[in-house]
C-alpha cells in the first residue's frame, strides 16, 4: 500500500494561492507553489500536496469544493487537479 498520496494543483498564481487560503486538511504537506511553463505566453504555478492515505478522501473533497466554487463564480482563472499521481517530477 502507498505510504502517501500526492495531489497536483495547477493554475495561475492567484488561483493556486486561493486554494491554499481556503484551507487544506491539517495532515497535508505542501510543496510550492512553483512556476512551471504552461506552453503558452503565461506562467502556470504548481502546488504538490502530500497526504496520508487515510486522509485522501478529505483532501479530495476539499479540492473538489474549491473547483466547484471557482466554477460557480465563473472565475476565469481555473485550476486543474490530479489526485493519486505517482510521478511528481
Amino acid at each position: 500500500p502507498p505510504v502517501a498520496i500526492f495531489a497536483e494543483i495547477l493554475g495561475s498564481r492567484a488561483a493556486v494561492s486561493a486554494v491554499l487560503e481556503r484551507g487544506l486538511p491539517e495532515t497535508v504537506t505542501t510543496y510550492g507553489p512553483t512556476p512551471v511553463a504552461d506552453g503558452g505566453d503565461g506562467t502556470a504555478y504548481r502546488l504538490l500536496v502530500r497526504v496520508l492515505p487515510q486522509d485522501a478522501d478529505g483532501l479530495a473533497a476539499r479540492l473538489h469544493a474549491a473547483r466547484a466554487e471557482r466554477s460557480a463564480r465563473k472565475d476565469p482563472d481555473g485550476i486543474r487537479v490530479r489526485m493519486g499521481i505517482a510521478d511528481v517530477t
